[in-house]
Formats: C-alpha cells, structure tokens, sequence
C-alpha cells in the first residue's frame, strides 16, 4: 500500500486554457466551475456526452488525474494526448449511500503522458455530464504513514423532535470523511512543511489518495490553520484532513 498526495500548487487544470472541441456547457453550470478549486461549483453540459479540450503553454508531463464530485456513473471516459498517450479512467460502483466516489488515476511510470494538447471524451452520462473539478497532476507524491489512521465519516443532517418524541430528519446530501495521520518523522519533515505552506494552512485544497491500490481519491484540506511538530525524545507531526463537502446535489 501507499499513500499519495500532492501540493496545491501541483493541480495545473487552471493553468491551461480550457474549451469543449464536443458537447455544450450548460449556461448556469459553465466550463469555468470544472478548474475554479471550488468542488461544490459544479461544471454541466446539456447532453450526455462532451469533449474537454485542455491545452497547456508548453508542454506539460502529467502523473494523474482526478475526477471530483462527478457525475459519471456509467460513463466512458478516456484521455488522451497529441503524443499518443490513451488512458480509460474506470469510474468506481457508487456505494450505498448514493454519494459518489471520486476516481482517479496514476500515470507516473506511464509512457507518452507529456505535451501541451489534452483531451477527456466522455460518453454515456444517464442525463447530463456533471464534474465539481477536473485536477491534472503534475507531481504525486508518496507518504510514509507512522502509525494506523483514524478515518471518520459524517452524513451531515438536521434533526429535530417534536413534542411527542419523533425525530424529523433532514439530510443534506453529502458525505464528508477525516483522516487523523501520523508521517514518518525524519522523512517527511520537509515535505510537511512544504505542503503546509503551499495550502496556506487549510486556505488551499489537494489530492489525498490513503491506498493507491483502490480506486477512491479525496479532495481535501489541511483542516488546521496551525502547524505543529513534536521535538522531543519521540519526535511526531500530526496530519488532520477533511473532505471538501460535495455542495449542492447534482
């Protein structure tokens, strides 16, 4: 198993121009909401199928890719480049609370995977293609974990009862997961730091990958505002995550 992450700053989506070369942009969700690091603004075409035309200033290598707050189930999904790069993303079965899982994939020993012209044709979309964020990766980067992981889930709701004991239930239709983690001390001091400051704290979101064997990503911020580092007889760094809420249904 490893764990992968990357810094903000090696998200380059919003550095290239972005069109559609097939498909139309829905007016209220436009193509601007799939790179604006925003996963609860969410890009949508008109019809079932669309082509994303990336093209970057120069050529760019790129290790992966992730899909966030999707609409996907059931879709074709393919990458491909002007070096003859070809890649099918799989979409994962979403789970049972009818709340997607955001897929991704790693092209770091993949051939091919650099140049300035990028495509993603998606097909078979059971209404409308829908995306919150469409994260290009530059650099993905592995994690030591010291210790076991406290993973926790919420379903956030509004619940209220009534005068003869009922509870009324309200769910807001997300699905929000933290990880609490502990690094490698000595090896991951420095990558620790650099991440902290390059999210500015929990101003900037990135991708977290916890198994690179399964095909389930996050987005997510550093949750803190404040950088800790135990220096001590057993010196340790505390790594506090949050999933970006999906926002509004799709």
């Amino acid at each position: 198993m490893s764990t992968l992450y990357c810094r903000p700053s090696d998200i380059i989506t919003d550095s290239a121009t972005v069109s559609l070369t097939a498909g139309t942009a829905d007016s209220v969700y436009p193509l601007t909401k799939l790179y604006d690091r925003n996963a609860a603004s969410v890009f949508k075409t008109t019809g079932t199928s669309c082509t994303i035309h990336v093209v970057f200033g120069s050529s760019k290598t790129l290790q992966g890719i992730q899909f966030v707050n999707h609409k996907l189930a059931g879709c074709t999904v393919t990458v491909t480049n002007g070096a003859g790069f070809s890649r099918g993303i799989t979409i994962p079965a979403t789970p049972q609370d009818s709340l997607p899982l955001d897929p991704w994939d790693d092209w770091r020993t993949l051939a091919n995977n650099a140049h300035t012209t990028w495509d993603i044709a998606i097909s078979g979309a059971a209404t409308v293609v829908a995306i919150g964020e469409l994260n290009l990766i530059q650099t993905l980067r592995t994690v030591t974990l010291e210790r076991a992981v406290e993973d926790g889930e919420a379903h956030a709701s509004s619940i209220a009862m009534t005068d003869y004991g009922v509870r009324l239930k309200y769910s807001f239709g997300v699905r929000q997961r933290t990880f609490r983690v502990r690094p490698f001390w000595e090896s991951f001091r420095a990558d620790f730091l650099a991440l902290q400051r390059d999210a500015k704290g929990a101003h900037k979101n990135f991708v977290f990958v916890l198994d690179s064997r399964v095909n389930d990503s996050l987005y997510v911020d550093l949750t803190d505002d404040t950088r800790t580092i135990t220096r001590d007889i057993a010196p340790g760094m505390e790594w506090i995550l949050t999933e970006q809420q999906k926002g509004l249904p799709l």
